[in-house]
């Protein structure tokens, strides 16, 4: 899921192969059916957005005015685990091992595939997101856990903590920290910019179906968390 500037929130429905808006009360407002499964969604500009298929070489661009609307689709040579959006560039990770910028006309602008002594950054990855000025970019990866990169794409650190089982969504904070959920279970953490743990924002032992999504709630300092098999979204508050 993300959030656009006019607070609306859209929903990546994978089992309906569909986008869906939400205003700020958190009701249904529209729907943008699409021709794959989207699997992660991120805002572009201001109320635009762009959607991947897990696995899959295509990104969606979706125009989000009076209602939503396909504009066009660009085709990669790679298959696509995880998007992102900064200052005027696409990231965009494989299923596996790379993350690369693109400009938003579709030019392959970086590959970061490893780090400054030659060692492999990622093994398998999830999911990606990256900070508003673009200064730092943060990867889920199923065995390194969260791989933080700066902008040109040295390593700054990969952080992993036995609460998590398995990284498999990221997002940013407004001040620099970031959020991490696990994989089959429903605990998130939360780090701080230098990857040291500030605390659990949520438990893995609350019953609940697991994360598969969390957005980070600029405007209201909450976190919006989509889960497996549900229909609803969770909202916490941050501190």
């Amino acid at each position: 899921m993300c959030i656009l500037e006019d607070g609306s929130t859209i929903l990546a429905d994978c089992n309906n192969k569909n986008l869906k808006r939400i205003d700020s009360m958190y009701t249904n407002v529209d729907v943008c059916d699409l021709p794959e499964d989207p699997y992660q969604i991120c805002a572009i500009y201001k109320q635009d957005v762009a959607a991947i298929a897990a696995n899959r070489e295509n990104i969606y661009f979706i125009s989000v005015t009076n209602e939503m609307k396909r504009t066009k689709v660009t085709n990669l040579d790679h298959k696509c685990y995880g998007i992102a959006y900064a200052t005027d560039n696409l990231y965009v990770a494989d299923s596996r091992t790379s993350v690369f910028i693109y400009s938003m006309t579709g030019t392959k602008l970086k590959e970061y595939t490893r780090d400054q002594t030659g060692q492999a950054l990622f093994d398998s990855i999830y999911s990606l997101s990256v900070s508003t000025d673009g200064r730092r970019i943060c990867v889920a990866d199923f065995k390194y856990g969260v791989v933080v990169l700066r902008a040109d794409g040295t390593l700054q650190g990969k952080y992993d903590c036995s609460e998590l089982t398995h990284v498999q969504r990221v997002c940013f904070a407004d001040d620099g920290s970031f959020l991490a959920s696990g994989n089959n279970n429903n605990c998130i953490l939360q780090f701080t910019s230098h990857g040291e743990k500030l605390g659990n924002v949520l438990s893995s032992d609350t019953g609940n179906e697991a994360c598969m999504s969390i957005c980070f709630d600029q405007r209201n300092c909450k976190l919006l968390v989509g889960r497996s098999n549900n229909d609803e979204i969770d909202i916490y508050n941050l501190i």
